[in-house]
């Protein structure tokens, strides 16, 4: 049994996947650097659901926070809103 998800994946396919790779890495890429310049990653709820955003001002996308705060060299540096929640505020750990 198959799903449409499987199969023989195309050149351009591949293409896509990859140039949505590069960009999701990229941005995680941007995000450690203004956390190394000492910028903290911000999250908040608003209207029920996370915010996150960068001290400096810039938002972050939900998915690459994720993988930002899944980095070992980021660590939480505050209390959590509710318990069993993820910390509201991250750092690069020195």
């Amino acid at each position: 049994m198959t799903t449409p998800h499987q199969g023989v994946h195309t050149a351009s396919g591949v293409r896509r996947s990859t140039r949505r790779l590069d960009r999701r890495l990229a941005g995680v890429d941007e995000v450690l650097a203004a956390m190394r310049k000492g910028e903290g990653l911000h999250l908040q709820y608003e209207n029920i659901r996370p915010h996150w955003s960068l001290s400096g001002g810039r938002n972050v996308a939900a998915d690459t926070a994720a993988l930002v705060i899944g980095n070992v060299s980021v660590a939480p540096v505050g209390d959590a809103l509710f318990q069993g929640m993820p910390g509201q505020e991250w750092r690069v750990a020195k």
